[in-house]
């Protein structure tokens, strides 16, 4: 169900379905096995439940992608950059680089077990370039640190599924935002972005593998 907030027209989504289709030949060469506990991270999640684990379905973040391309605010193809923030085992950052011509797509992921992963699936893509599709963006990169540790500029889209973010947490990473131009354009799941600088563009109600949630789009309003 959607909410009165929402971007008006028609959706764009499906300008993004090759790209999609695209990552789903895809993931069986980049994630061959995967040991859900790993995954899950079983061993520390229930102690930090920021680092529960939940992946954003393809279809969301394709839905999330044609809402913004109503704003006219996705980046010149080949110009712009994503950044997903807990990136997980690198699912979102491949699909997000499958189904747009970024400059970059980079994932953070904090919990080290998960970015082990990512980078893991990163290195079967690049050494087996030559017999599976290329992803549409040339530059994907991934780190283990806290987002609210390092640098943040430069992203014209952020990425966050926030659900399992605490407040506390949301507040830092906003601080940490800070520095994004007016303009830039993040996604959230369930948990939006605190404070003034960030105005709701769109909210809806999504069906992820996890459960029900809210796709979030918001726009950075105030320097």
């Amino acid at each position: 169900m959607e909410t009165a907030i929402r971007i008006e027209g028609a959706s764009r989504s499906s300008k993004f379905q090759d790209g999609l289709a695209l990552y789903s030949r895809l993931e069986p060469c980049l994630y061959p096995s995967l040991n859900p506990a790993l995954v899950l991270g079983h061993d520390i999640s229930h102690h930090c439940p920021s680092l529960m684990y939940g992946e954003l379905s393809g279809e969301t973040l394709v839905k999330a992608l044609g809402l913004i391309d109503e704003l006219e605010a996705l980046p010149r193809e080949g110009e712009g950059s994503l950044i997903d923030i807990g990136s997980g085992i690198g699912k979102q950052i491949f699909t997000a680089a499958c189904v747009y011509a970024w400059k970059r797509c980079i994932g953070v992921e904090i919990y080290e077990k998960r970015a082990k992963l990512a980078e893991q699936a990163l290195q079967r893509w690049k050494s087996k370039q030559s017999s599976i599709p290329m992803l549409r963006t040339r530059v994907v990169d991934f780190a283990c640190d806290d987002i609210v540790e390092i640098e943040m500029e430069g992203f014209q889209v952020i990425l966050l599924v926030s659900a399992a973010f605490t407040d506390t947490l949301m507040r830092s990473i906003a601080k940490v935002l800070d520095s994004q131009a007016v303009g830039t354009l993040a996604i959230c799941i369930t948990k939006a972005l605190p404070g003034p600088k960030w105005e709701v563009v769109h909210k809806s109600e999504r069906e992820e593998p996890w459960g029900r949630a809210w796709l979030i789009i918001q726009k950075k309003i105030l320097a």
